[in-house]
């Protein structure tokens, strides 16, 4: 029980998922890498996208679920293309990568 002991009580409840990601990227560090590359372009991709919404006076609105998001999304990767490509690539490495 001693690889038990940092679920323990509340603290370990909430950290669970912390822990088990932590277990995963020290088994699988180029999987991680790949997944940090992913989120990170789409992230890129998305606040380009919510740039590219906010007018030029800076004080646009703000991005909600719906069609004009969809459609600032598919401008901004139509207009940055290297985001979806390195999304797609951090995405590959992750499902492909076996070491």
């Amino acid at each position: 029980m001693e690889g038990d002991a940092p679920f323990m009580g509340l603290g370990g409840t909430l950290l669970w998922p912390v822990y088990r990601f932590a277990d995963w990227a020290d088994d699988n560090p180029m999987s991680a890498v790949g997944a940090v590359v992913a989120v990170g372009a789409t992230a890129a991709l998305v606040v380009s996208a919510g740039a590219t919404t906010a007018g030029p006076d800076g004080g646009g609105q703000t991005l909600a679920i719906d069609g004009l998001t969809t459609a600032a999304l598919l401008q901004a990767a139509l207009a940055r293309p290297a985001y979806p490509v390195v999304a797609l690539v951090g995405l590959a490495v992750v499902a492909l990568y076996d070491g």
